[in-house]
Order: structure tokens, then C-alpha cells, then sequence
């Protein structure tokens, strides 16, 4: 019984004239798209059968439900078997305009007149509930129905599926309420009962007071007699009594001002002990901050001298290579001079001695030539040697550094848990000749949040595959990096931006609202977080970063979300997000109806994925601690061995020089006697042409 057997419209909403018949007995479906008429419907079922518009969230009053440009509607529902066995109930409801009667609704039950209580108290005898969200839920009310507590949910349901129970359940409510009220009215009537005691105890000396001064009066009427000096002496010792009552009440009070003046002192030396604290606490921060720059700027001086030396120790190696082959074919040359000067020497018949003397200086020669390649081969291995040590010693030097480094924590988190990340990291910094622009990566690196907390809002606000992503300024280098990741098949996003771009504007400055500020609102997401500009433009952009407003832990209480959500309505921003210490609120538009503003939540936790704090491990530590140890010791090593290395070198250049000086005397000798030899057999030659010609002339 109370089944919808038939649903007739008039005038209603968006129909002029519409008609449900015979819907089935279980599952009903309306469809259509956006704006037909299937909320219209809905809004036909809550009026028609005793609701109101607050029900669906369609308009404040029902005139509003009057199709426009009419002067009445009317809504006409019959209900299966609701008056017996083969007899129907029919329900008319007549909404008359605003503009018409002052839009008043009449309702009218099988053609008879009726008001609307008698209505709900019929649809109440067959269990239909309107108002129960569990037998009637709209769209826009949705929010709220998941916004139940377990008790609210509990009585909903028995309310609509054992309305008996649900009877005695509020008939028991109502005992208990009954019964918490005698108990406190009991409560009550003891509280008072005491009090009248403690009056009545203070009364009893008010009453012995008057019982002692009745008999005061008796007995001065029985002394009256004797003389009035006597009760002038007796007023005179009382008047004594309550001078000296007065005075002890003065001393009491001295008393009280010296002691409230005694507890003031220490709690005005807390307050400047307090002040002298938080100057201290300042100037530490201060100081804290100094340090870090100051750690920071050495630390780069220390990896910018270390790539000088490197540098310069290549250059070096570089020149004593050339310097070698040079050398190689100055000795070359050389004994092709040699061995030149020796057939020109072995050509002489009366040279045999200068030639065997060549002959053993370039023996000598080559020995020492040979002595001084070893020098310089061993020069070289020694220079790079100590340049490995000199690296090697470095790089666990800053591993040791690493270990209480923030940045270098966030580091270790993302090559234990974004492996894929740090190698294509690892990739773009051994091939930086290849990109044109700036490459930021991963994400997670390049950002700084000012806190613990700020570092769970920036997680839960762009998510962890953004954090882990890079972004480029150049599309160039974007195509270079999607193809290594294509290649390597990573789980690694990257993006682009446009380096010009401007970083967005907030819509107002939240922390100069007052406002806001008594409400706990703090600022903005952004301003919470340090990085290069291309990067906090980017999150900014399309990560909402600077959309997203930072309240305390007072803002998330209900009345306060509740006045911000006002504040920013008013400021025309209908749709935001807010993050308080354990919630993300977040606030949208309703489509329909009165577009109200629907909030809905979530906890937020400590940071997990991306800017969770690494343990450092003792025994890595202690290792660290130990190869630096034996680092310095191996460079101390090569060190000693490349200045051993080059005394050698000396030594060996020097003899070569010497054995050089020698045969080039020798050679000069052996010219000599050439000159000699050639101008001989010259003479000779004359002396023959002479005799020659005196024969001749005999």
C-alpha cells in the first residue's frame, strides 16, 4: 500500500503538462540529458506528498516551483491501495504564484480540502517519510547524508524500516531525558540544600549574637540602676574593641599588599626571563641560519677548487705528454745526426778513436733516455694517482658531510624509493653538453618547504609522480629526455615550461586580512615553499600550489570553515581548497538549484612518499668515517711517491743533457779533422797537379 501508481504535472517547473503512469514495483529509471525535466520530478514527489524545498535544495518556497509566466501549478499523485484493499488515495497539491494570492498552497486529499498537517500525518500512517534521507535522497543532498554520524544513520534506518521501534526508541529518549533532568534537578536541590546549610550555620551566630545581646539587654535593665556612668564605661569598651578590631583589620591588609606585592615580583622576573628567552631563541636562529649559508658558500668554493685542480692537473699531464713526444723525436733527430756524424766519422781513417767514443755516448744516450721515459711514465701515473686520491678522498668527504645534509636526505629517500628518477638524474647531469636549457629534476629536489607540515600539503597538493618528474625549458630538451625515458621504459614524467612565463598572482593577499586571520588562516600554499622560479611558476600553474590556502589547527573546526568559506564567497571565489594541520578542505559550486557551496574533507598526514626524512644508518657513518681515513692516508702515499717521482726525473734529464753536450764537442771535433782531412788531400791534390806540370814542362 502507498505505492505511486500515478504522477500528474501542471504548470510545474519546466512542464506545462507531463504524466508518470504505472511505474514498476521495484526499480525505476528516468533518463535524459541535463536539463529535461528529471530533477523536476523529484522536486514533484517531495511537495506533492508533505515536503518542502529545503528537502531538495530547489528554490526557498513552492511558488518558486510555479512554471514562469503562470499564475498557479499543480502537482497530483495517486497512491496504490492507500485507503484499503482496491481503493487509491489521491493527493492534489495547488501552488499558486507569488505574484498570485501571495503564493499560498492548497492541498486537497480524494477532492477534499485538507492542511498540510493532516497530509503528513496521513503519508506518516503509510510510512512514507519524506524528510528521511535513507527513503528520499536528492542529488544536492548527497554531502549531507554522507555527513551522518552512526547514531543519526541508525535512526534513519529504523525510523524507515520499523517505524514501531523507532517509536518506543524515541519514547525511551524521551524517558531518559526526563530522567537525566531529575537527576539533575536532584543535583540541583542538594546544591541548594547545602548552600541553605552553610546560610544557616552563618545565621547561628547572627542568632547567638542576638540571644547574647537580649540578655545584654536584660541585664542592663536590671543594672539601669545603677548609674549611667557605667553604660557610658561599657559603650566606651566597646567602642576600645572595635577600634582595635579595625586596627588589626589595617594590619591584616598591609599584610596581604606586602604579600601580593612579594608574588608579583617573581612573575614580572619570568616575564623578563621569558623575553630574555625568545631574544635568545631569535639570535640562535639567527645564527643557525648564518651557519647553514656560510656551509653552503663553502661547500660550493670547496667543489669549485677541487675542479680547478682537476683542470689543471689534466693540462699538466696534457704539456709533460707533448713535452715527452717532443723529446722522442729530438732524440731521434739526434741519432740520426749521430749515426750521420758516425759514418761521416767512420769514413775518416784516423777517426776510429772519436768514432768509438760516439759510439759509447750514444750507448750512454740511450740508457739515459730510456731512465728519463721511465721517469716521466712514472711522473704521469704518480700525478694521476694522487689526482684519483686527491677525488676519492673528496667524494667521501662530502658522503660524510652528506649524511647530516637536508637536501642530501631528501637525495638518499629519492634513490631508495624513485630509482628510475635518480638514474635518468644521474644520465642528464653526465650528458649536460647535450641540452640547450635548464633542466630541474627531480621536482622534489629543487623545492625547499619552510616545514614538516608544509611538506605534506605540497604532497598531497601536487602528488608524488609530479615531485618525481622533470621539467625543462626548452621543447628541444624535453624531446631529448622523452626519448630516453621511451628507451630505458621509465616511470618518469616530464614537462615543459615556458621559461618567460610570470609566476600567477594570488587573488588577494590572505595574511593581510584580518578577517581570515580570526578565522586561523596563515597565507597561501606557495609562500610556504623556497625553489628556482621556472619551478614554483610551474607548480603554481598547473598544480594549483598558489590557489590553495594554509589555515591552523583552530581553522578546522566547523564554525570557522564554515566563515571562511563566507569570507571568500564574498571575495567572489566560490570553489578553493584549504589545508589545516590533519585536513584538506575542499569547497566547489552546486550546478543546481540556488548554486549553494558544498564542502567536503579529508585527512592529510605526514609527509610518506617524497619528503620523508631518511635514517642514517651508524655503521654507514662509520665507514664513511674510516675510507676517508684511508683516502687521506693514500694520497699522503702518492703524494710522497710523485715528489720521489720527480727527483728522479731531475736526475735523469740532467744526464742526458750532460751526454748531450759531450757528443755534440765530439761532433765538432770529428768536423775538424775533416776540414783537416778535406784541406790535406787538397794540398796533396795540388802538390800533384804541380809535379805533374814540371814534368810536363821537362
Amino acid at each position: 500500500p502507498g505505492a505511486i501508481q500515478r504522477i500528474t504535472l501542471h504548470n510545474f517547473m519546466s512542464y506545462s503538462d507531463a504524466e508518470l503512469v504505472n511505474p514498476g514495483p521495484r526499480l525505476n529509471c528516468i533518463l535524459g540529458p541535463n536539463g529535461t525535466g528529471k530533477s523536476s520530478l523529484v522536486c514533484a514527489l517531495a511537495l506533492g506528498l508533505g515536503g518542502n524545498n529545503q528537502i531538495t535544495e530547489r528554490g526557498s518556497r513552492p511558488s518558486d516551483s510555479v512554471k514562469e509566466g503562470c499564475t498557479d501549478g499543480w502537482i497530483e499523485i495517486e497512491l496504490r491501495d492507500a485507503d484499503g484493499p482496491g481503493k487509491n488515495l489521491v493527493v492534489k497539491t495547488v501552488i499558486y504564484a507569488a505574484s498570485h494570492t501571495g503564493g499560498k498552497t492548497v492541498t486537497y486529499i480524494n477532492g477534499e480540502k485538507k492542511t498540510k498537517d493532516e497530509l503528513r500525518k496521513r503519508m506518516a500512517k503509510l510510512n512514507i517519510q519524506i524528510d528521511n534521507m535513507l527513503q528520499f535522497l536528492p542529488q544536492d543532498k548527497v554531502a549531507s547524508f554522507t555527513g551522518l554520524n552512526p547514531r543519526e544513520l541508525l535512526l534513519s534506518t529504523l525510523r524507515a524500516t520499523l517505524p514501531e521501534r523507532h517509536a518506543q526508541f524515541e519514547e525511551l529518549r524521551v524517558v531518559d531525558d526526563k530522567v537525566k533532568e531529575l537527576k539533575g534537578g536532584d543535583a540541583t536541590r542538594t546544591s541548594e540544600l547545602e548552600k541553605l546549610r552553610s546560610k544557616n550555620e552563618k545565621l547561628q551566630t547572627d542568632v547567638d549574637r542576638l540571644k547574647t545581646f537580649k540578655d545584654h539587654e536584660a541585664r542592663k535593665r536590671d543594672l539601669i540602676g545603677k548609674g549611667k556612668w557605667l553604660a557610658v564605661k561599657e559603650k566606651q569598651a566597646f567602642s576600645d574593641q572595635l577600634k582595635a578590631k579595625a586596627k588589626e583589620v589595617k594590619e591584616e591588609a598591609k599584610k596581604a599588599q606586602r604579600a601580593m606585592e612579594a608574588a608579583e615580583a617573581p612573575v614580572k622576573a619570568l616575564e623578563a626571563a621569558q623575553a630574555a628567552a625568545k631574544r635568545a631563541l631569535t639570535e640562535a636562529e639567527k645564527a643557525c641560519k648564518e651557519a647553514e649559508d656560510r656551509r653552503v658558500a663553502l661547500h660550493r668554493a670547496v667543489d669549485s677548487d677541487l675542479e680547478a685542480e682537476i683542470r689543471k692537473a689534466q693540462e699538466d699531464v696534457t704539456a709533460a705528454l707533448e713535452d715527452k713526444a717532443n723529446r722522442a723525436a729530438e732524440l731521434r733527430k739526434l741519432e740520426v745526426e749521430v749515426d750521420k756524424a758516425k759514418a761521416r766519422v767512420g769514413a775518416l781513417p784516423d777517426a776510429e778513436a772519436g768514432a768509438a767514443k760516439v759510439r759509447q755516448l750514444k750507448a750512454a744516450l740511450t740508457e739515459n733516455d730510456t731512465a728519463l721515459v721511465e721517469a716521466d711514465t712514472s711522473l704521469a701515473a704518480c700525478k694521476m694517482a694522487a689526482d684519483r686520491a686527491k677525488r676519492k678522498t673528496q667524494v667521501v668527504r662530502n658522503h660524510c658531510s652528506s649524511l647530516d645534509s637536508t637536501s642530501a636526505q631528501k637525495e638518499l629517500v629519492m634513490r631508495r624509493d624513485a630509482k628510475q628518477s635518480m638514474e635518468l638524474k644521474d644520465w642528464i647531469t653526465e650528458n649536460s653538453s647535450l641540452f640547450e636549457g635548464r633542466v630541474f629534476g627531480p621536482i622534489a629536489l629543487e623545492i625547499d618547504p619552510v616545514d614538516v607540515q608544509a611538506a605534506s600539503f605540497v604532497e598531497v597538493q601536487v602528488g608524488a609522480n609530479v615531485l618525481r618528474g622533470f621539467l625543462t625549458t626548452s621543447s628541444a630538451d624535453k624531446e631529448k629526455i622523452t626519448r630516453r625515458i621511451r628507451e630505458e621504459k621509465l616511470n618518469v614524467a616530464c614537462y615543459g615550461v615556458d621559461p618567460g612565463a610570470p609566476r600567477p598572482k594570488h587573488q588577494f593577499d590572505a595574511r593581510a586580512d584580518p578577517a581570515l586571520a580570526a578565522a586561523g588562516v596563515q597565507g597561501w600554499l606557495d609562500e610556504l615553499v623556497k625553489g628556482p622560479l621556472e619551478v614554483l611558476s610551474f607548480l603554481c600553474r598547473y598544480n594549483g600550489l598558489a590557489n590553495a590556502l594554509v589555515g591552523s589547527k583552530e581553522t578546522a573546526a566547523a564554525a570557522n570553515v564554515e566563515r571562511v568559506t563566507e569570507i571568500l564567497k564574498g571575495k567572489g571565489l566560490n570553489s578553493f581548497i584549504l589545508y589545516t594541520p590533519a585536513q584538506r578542505f575542499q569547497a566547489s559550486q552546486s550546478r543546481y538549484g540556488d548554486r549553494k557551496t558544498l564542502t567536503d574533507s579529508r585527512n592529510v598526514g605526514p609527509p610518506g612518499a617524497v619528503f620523508q626524512q631518511a635514517a642514517v644508518d651508524p655503521g654507514d657513518r662509520a665507514r664513511a668515517e674510516a675510507s676517508v681515513k684511508e683516502y687521506e692516508a693514500a694520497e699522503e702515499d702518492a703524494v710522497k711517491a710523485m715528489e720521489e717521482a720527480k727527483a728522479l726525473h731531475a736526475k735523469a734529464g740532467a744526464a742526458v743533457q750532460a751526454l748531450r753536450t759531450e757528443i755534440a764537442r765530439e761532433a765538432r771535433a770529428l768536423q775538424d779533422l775533416r776540414g783537416a782531412r778535406a784541406g790535406l788531400q787538397k794540398a796533396e791534390k795540388k802538390l800533384e797537379e804541380a809535379r805533374a806540370a814540371a814534368r810536363a814542362d821537362k
